[in-house]
C-alpha cells in the first residue's frame, strides 16, 4: 500500500485541494497522513476526522519539513500493509490515474526510490522540477531540463520504498536530517541513498506544483537554510577523494554565489549561512564518519549522476 506525507503549513486552500486530487483517483488502495505544522486554529481536522484514508496529526508545535516528516514516517513503519512512502508538498495536484501510474511502474522496476517530473500550476507546460541536478562545484537547483543529469528525488513529491528507508534510519540513524529544519533535506537523503548505492528511477505522471507557497520565493529564510544546509550536506557526504578534487571548484561556486548576493544586496544572510554552517563540526564530523563507513558505490558510478561544471546555464 500507498501512504502520502503531507504537512501543512499556512495556505489552507492548498492543503485542501491536494487532498482532494488524490481522494479523487480511482484506485484507493493508499492511506494519507497530514501533519498540521500550523499553530493557529484552522478547519483542516474537522474537515477530515471522519476520512478512513486519513490520519491527522497536531503537534503542539511546529516541526518543520524535516522533523514533521519524520514524525509521519514513524506513524507508517506501525502499518505493516505500506511499503511505498509519498512525500508530497501540500502546494501541489495529482492527476486521477497518479495512483495506478505509480502501482504500475514499482512494480515493473527494482528501484528503491523514484523522483517525478513536476509543472508549473500556473502553466502547466511549464517544467517546475524534473528531480535535483546538482555539480561537482556543489551547487544544487530543480533539474528544468530533461537532457540533464538527475541526482536525485526533488521533496515536492518523491517516493521512497519502506525498506530502503529503513536501511537509512538503520546505516545512518535517521530519514531526514532534523538539524536541517527545512530545504535541501532531499538532496541530503537522495544523496546518502546513492552513497548506500542505489539509483532512482523516474515514474512518468502528471503533477503540478505552485512552488515556495508556505514562504515567499528565496526569502532570506529559504536562501539561509538552503545554503547551510548544502554546505552541511557537502562536508557529510561528498568522498574524501571528491573534496580534494573539486575543493578548488567548491571554493570557485562558493565565490560566485557570494559576489551575487553582494550584487543583489542580500550578503548578509548568505555570510550568516555560510558562518553557521561551520558551527558543530564534530557533530558534521560524527555524521560523516557513520556515512562513510556504510558507503557501497563506488566513486567512478557516483560521479556519474553529478553534473560536472561550476555552474549550470539553468541555473543562472
Amino acid at each position: 500500500m500507498i501512504v502520502f506525507l503531507i504537512l501543512h503549513y499556512k495556505n489552507e486552500e492548498d492543503t485542501i485541494n491536494c487532498i482532494n486530487s488524490i481522494l479523487k483517483n480511482s484506485n484507493k488502495d493508499y492511506l494519507i497522513f497530514l501533519l498540521n505544522n500550523e499553530e493557529s486554529e484552522n478547519k483542516l481536522e474537522n474537515l477530515y476526522k471522519n476520512n478512513e484514508k486519513i490520519k491527522y496529526y497536531k503537534p503542539s508545535k511546529n516541526l518543520g519539513f524535516a522533523k514533521g516528516n519524520n514524525f509521519l514516517i514513524q506513524k507508517s513503519l506501525y502499518y505493516e500493509n505500506i511499503e511505498d512512502i509519498i512525500f508530497l508538498n501540500n502546494d501541489t495536484i495529482i492527476e486521477q490515474e497518479f495512483i495506478n501510474k505509480v502501482y504500475k511502474k514499482i512494480n515493473e522496476k527494482t528501484a528503491k526510490y523514484f523522483y517525478f517530473q513536476t509543472n508549473s500550476y500556473n502553466n502547466e507546460n511549464k517544467i517546475d522540477s524534473i528531480g535535483i541536478e546538482f555539480t561537482t562545484s556543489g551547487v544544487a537547483f530543480n533539474k528544468i531540463n530533461k537532457k540533464r543529469k538527475t541526482f536525485c528525488p526533488m521533496g515536492a513529491c518523491m517516493l521512497y520504498k519502506k525498506e530502503l528507508i529503513k536501511e537509512l534510519l538503520e546505516k545512518h540513524g535517521y530519514f531526514f536530517d532534523e538539524d536541517y529544519f527545512c530545504y535541501a533535506e532531499d538532496l541530503d537523503v537522495g544523496f546518502r541513498s546513492l552513497l548506500l548505492g542505489y539509483k532512482p528511477n523516474f515514474i512518468n505522471v502528471k503533477v503540478l506544483h505552485k512552488g515556495s507557497a508556505s514562504t515567499s520565493k528565496m526569502s532570506d529564510f529559504a536562501i539561509y537554510h538552503s545554503y547551510r544546509n548544502i554546505e552541511w550536506t557537502i562536508k557529510k557526504n561528498y568522498p574524501k577523494s571528491f573534496l580534494i578534487k573539486y575543493f578548488l571548484w567548491i571554493k570557485i561556486a562558493k565565490l560566485g554565489i557570494i559576489l551575487n548576493s553582494i550584487y543583489k544586496k542580500r550578503y548578509k544572510i548568505y555570510k550568516k549561512a555560510y558562518k553557521d554552517a561551520k558551527k558543530d563540526k564534530k557533530k558534521i564530523k560524527n555524521k560523516r564518519e557513520i556515512i562513510q563507513k556504510s558507503k557501497k558505490i563506488k566513486n567512478k558510478e557516483l560521479l556519474k549522476f553529478f553534473t560536472k561544471t561550476l555552474y549550470s546555464r539553468d541555473y543562472l
